[in-house]
């Protein structure tokens, strides 16, 4: 097995094997690297960047997180600390766009873009339960949110992922956490809701989701009782489980070379574990195997977060796999390029 290698610092949220460009984020500044040279982004200052210089702040005080909403070759939207900012990247033009109630990032790829200028992303984090949890909406690629769609007080914490179905032209929102929370919302273009699917249970409760032809698959995030690879047929409405995974699944990669590979978080799951995250691969949506393992660091989970590996957004085979690691041993806040064989 060759050795993972460290490619650098912070986190990297965007890799495109096609055009050679990738977006990497340390705290405020982002770096647009491509092939003709490289673009800096300060994204503005807040006080709390005064603790910047220390990683235990910046994971304590979530400063390095900056979450992707979308990317393409004149627009940048990112949500940082409750703000979503526009980047124009042909006047080269940083703009508020947006600030949330009490949102201040989301998970990793979970918003998601539709057609022509629609970018769509949920609300995330503690308050849902009380403030209730909404759904936002952009029609011109970033520039300008709307709310387009309120989950009734009390209902949901959070929204956990958001995906676009390009066949029916539909949305498919996935909320949690708790057991009577966790469904799949269908949402038509204008947000119109269509159906709820899910009887609540953490079946139900899932980050990492793929809406195929026919039929919607994903891996739970259960902290409870593990995880499972479940596919849901569409039409005869058909609930299946094809394996359980040791461990609560995160994030997922869909890789161009047909492969997908999960990650594992390092939560306080309800049995005896060994607190690592694992690297699984499948080609295709079954018979995922471990491929790497990583221990969690010794800083409390509560304040310093959950071991946690993560993946760019953006289209690149198994050959060039490369993780965001976060409380890792060794490895905290670090990007590492995974060697598969």
């Amino acid at each position: 097995m060759t050795k993972d290698v460290e490619v650098s610092k912070g986190s990297l949220l965007y890799c495109d094997e096609v055009s050679n460009e990738v977006i990497f984020a340390s705290n405020r500044r982002i770096v647009i690297q491509y092939k003709d040279g490289m673009t800096k982004i300060d994204l503005p200052f807040k006080l709390l960047d005064l603790f910047g210089f220390s990683r235990l702040c910046s994971r304590l005080f979530r400063l390095d997180r900056v979450s992707l909403l979308y990317v393409d070759d004149e627009n940048l939207v990112m949500l940082r600390q409750g703000v979503v900012f526009h980047y124009c990247r042909k006047t080269r033009r940083l703009t508020e766009a947006y600030r949330l109630a009490f949102t201040r990032n989301i998970l990793a790829d979970a918003s998601a873009y539709a057609m022509s200028g629609i970018i769509v992303f949920g609300d995330y984090g503690r308050k849902g339960k009380k403030d209730g949890v909404c759904i936002y909406k952009s029609n011109d690629y970033g520039r300008s949110w709307e709310r387009c769609f309120s989950f009734p007080v009390g209902l949901v914490k959070q929204v956990l992922t958001i995906n676009w179905d390009f066949e029916t032209r539909n949305f498919w929102v996935n909320t949690g956490d708790d057991v009577g929370e966790c469904f799949f919302w269908r949402f038509d273009e204008n947000f119109g809701l269509l159906e709820r699917v899910g009887d609540g249970s953490l079946v139900y409760r899932a980050i990492s989701a793929w809406v195929l032809p026919q039929r919607i698959s994903w891996v739970t995030n259960d902290p409870f009782n593990g995880a499972g690879v479940y596919t849901l047929c569409l039409k005869s409405r058909e609930l299946s489980c094809s394996e359980r995974i040791d461990g609560s699944v995160w994030y997922s990669k869909v890789l161009s070379d047909g492969y997908v590979v999960l990650s594992t978080c390092a939560e306080d799951l309800a049995w005896e574990s060994d607190d690592s995250v694992k690297i699984l691969i499948a080609d295709g949506y079954s018979d995922f195997q471990v491929v790497r393992q990583y221990s969690k660091d010794r800083y409390p989970k509560a304040l310093f977060r959950f071991g946690i590996a993560s993946f760019p957004q953006g289209v690149y085979s198994s050959d060039r796999l490369m993780i965001n690691c976060e409380a890792l041993e060794n490895i905290d806040g670090k990007i590492m390029r995974v060697y598969l064989n």
